[in-house]
């Protein structure tokens, strides 16, 4: 593939003028609303705006989401400050999101606060949630150990679902595009007598393209390689009292997607196809008594692969399940003390797991118990949390491993518009199953170890938000994998250094927000860089309004990176538009064109990747 630069930078400036030039003409609609007065609950364990938090962190509205035909979580995150997603093909195949130059593992999804099930890999499958269940996503740039426990060195995501509200009533959303791709979603939700509902159905299937480039990679199959998910989402919740309020929730995401390994051992005629299956079932009570607060969930997940070569289950890891339980308490006191206020949190979590693969079980124990402090004084803004976790892998023999880790951070109000803000917290990762214990496994890793210093300058005024960031992450310990061995070993230090720009405003009605990053993400003994990352990458969203039109459009940017074996992945830029109208109150038409400019690019090397594709939604919403 050859990527057009020359042709798609005039074509973004083009579109970029064009768009800027007619919504800055609108006049009967408006899009009003800034993140910045959102409120958080991820950066401190206490609801904060999100101006007032120290760490870096980001959040995602629900006008945000509804704005966007992303496929799933990991699809409207990559359009956030600090965020690199990969994707070895279509939606459905092998996706890995990279912050802050972290591994892809190193970080920590969340879903209603409780940690989501990983499997053996320690990866995360809450990222293919379909937005449609999706309330608000919150996210913590950087090492956030003390608070979240084991892998929180990338960051954080909190996915906040949906839950009833208001009078019953029936929502539903049908769309269609590029390569065949479908989608139906349907809804139900409200309060009735005294008790909140939400019933969710979603279908989604696309034929998809050749996941592989056959033309690099000739023995993969050149197919199309599709993708089906079905999904369902339900949710219940009561104030027994004034004091009291309980709940449950479920969640079932079954998804299909075709697949080429590209392995000189495979044929060009070879198909792949793997099957999974995630279901959460999750319960909580929440006590209220004044300034007091807390919070007991409960939560079990399941999850199984099934893969097939060739219609028949593949010879190696063709049939993986794991199973996880989560039960997590956290309580804050929070008081005021003048214009100050000051808040202690703490609380328990304890999470046990069990794989087995083809046959072979093995099992993973987690507790940690954590305490915290934020507050004001006077122009001080503080926060200091600790945490300590205990890790037991067992399989034929058990390896233990125990971390205490802490954050201390401070803001000062210079001004009422400039407030400076630094941070330094520590994190850790102990190895996974799979590194323990599967293939290539080595029960004498040793966990990785990382140190996070961060600083910024913030600037608020008005509707004008900006945070220039310095960050930097010294880790010993990685854990990385040697193919010529092959086994998994420790490599003594790796090092990220960068800065970070974000700025969010609205200029004559247009709402803008803007990232960019600058990094080094390498190893510090031979100075290469860290797979799958690039050194610079950025990201503009605008949104307006032209009479009752709502536009939209997304611009990505990125450096090259390198890949397994040395291979390169050049550098891309590429834009995204989109465009709605209400027809009536109730309906309302969205037309997306994803890769206006049609830019070929990879993100994981000889993988392809969509070109220009154009999808139209249909949505119904009393």
């Amino acid at each position: 593939m050859t990527i057009r630069k020359k042709t798609a930078a005039p074509m973004i400036a083009v579109a970029l003028s064009v768009a800027t030039t007619s919504l800055a003409q609108a006049e009967t609609k408006k899009i009003p609303y800034l993140t910045i007065e959102k409120t958080v609950t991820i950066s401190s364990l206490t609801e904060q705006k999100l101006k007032d938090v120290l760490t870096s962190t980001t959040v995602i509205t629900q006008e945000q989401i509804a704005a966007s035909n992303a496929y799933a979580v990991s699809d409207i995150i990559s359009n956030t400050a600090g965020v690199e997603v990969t994707r070895n093909g279509g939606p459905g195949t092998v996706t890995s999101i990279f912050m802050r130059g972290q591994a892809s593992i190193s970080l920590v999804v969340m879903v209603d606060g409780v940690r989501s099930q990983t499997d053996a890999l320690a990866t995360v499958k809450a990222v293919d949630i379909p937005l449609s269940q999706v309330e608000q996503i919150e996210i913590i740039r950087g090492n956030a150990g003390a608070l979240y426990g084991e892998a929180a060195i990338g960051g954080v995501i909190n996915i906040i679902t949906k839950k009833g509200a208001g009078a019953p009533k029936a929502t539903a959303a049908v769309t269609y595009g590029s390569h065949d791709t479908k989608e139906a979603v349907a809804s139900y939700s409200g309060e009735l007598n005294g008790t909140s509902f939400i019933i969710n159905a979603s279908d989604y299937s696309s034929e998809g393209y050749s996941a592989i480039n056959s033309a690099k990679k000739p023995t993969a199959n050149p197919d199309k390689d599709g993708a089906e998910r079905q999904s369902l989402h339900l949710a219940i919740s009561r104030n027994l009292s004034d004091a009291i309020e309980v709940g449950a929730s479920f969640r079932k995401i079954d998804t299909e997607a075709e697949y080429d390994s590209g392995g000189s051992w495979d044929l060009a005629t070879d198909t792949h196809l793997l099957k999974t299956k995630s279901d959460d079932l999750s319960g909580f009570m929440k006590y209220t008594s004044g300034n007091w607060t807390n919070r007991v969930t409960i939560t079990d997940s399941d999850l199984g692969y099934r893969d097939f070569k060739n219609n028949a289950p593949a010879s190696w890891n063709a049939v993986i399940d794991a199973n996880q339980t989560n039960i997590r308490y956290v309580t804050n006191y929070r008081f005021q003390s003048g214009a100050n206020y000051h808040q202690i949190s703490g609380g328990l979590e304890t999470t046990s797991a069990s794989y087995v693969n083809d046959g072979d079980r093995h099992e993973r124990d987690q507790n940690g118990h954590f305490i915290g402090y934020n507050g004001t004084f006077n122009k001080f803004d503080l926060q200091m949390n600790l945490r300590e976790d205990t890790i037991k892998a067992k399989d034929a023999t058990t390896v233990k491993n125990d971390a205490q880790t802490y954050l201390v951070g401070a803001g000062y109000h210079v001004t009422d518009e400039v407030r400076l803000t630094a941070t330094q917290s520590t994190a850790f990762r102990a190895p996974s199953n799979e590194e323990l214990f599967g293939w290539g496994g080595n029960d004498a890793l040793k966990p990785e170890e990382h140190l996070s210093k961060e600083a910024s300058v913030n600037y608020t005024a008005g509707n004008l938000y900006s945070r220039l960031t310095y960050f930097s992450t010294d880790t010993d310990n990685a854990i990385v994998y040697d193919g010529s061995g092959p086994t998994y070993s420790n490599v003594p230090q790796l090092q990220n250094k960068g800065t970070e720009l974000f700025v969010e405003t609205s200029i004559n009605d247009i709402r803008i927000d803007a990232s960019y990053v600058m990094q080094s993400p390498k190893n510090r003994e031979t100075g290469e860089q860290a797979l799958k990352r690039a050194k610079r990458y950025g990201k503009l969203n605008l949104r307006g309004a032209y009479q009752d039109y709502d536009i939209r459009s997304t611009i990505t940017t990125t450096g090259g990176k390198t890949d397994t074996g040395s291979a390169k992945i050049a550098g891309y830029t590429k834009l995204d538009l989109g465009i709605s109208r209400a027809l009536r109150e109730d309906i309302k038409v969205d037309l997306s064109i994803e890769n206006l400019t049609d830019t070929d690019y990879e993100t994981t090397a000889g993988y392809n990747t969509a070109g220009r594709s154009i999808y139209l939604t249909l949505s119904y919403t009393p």
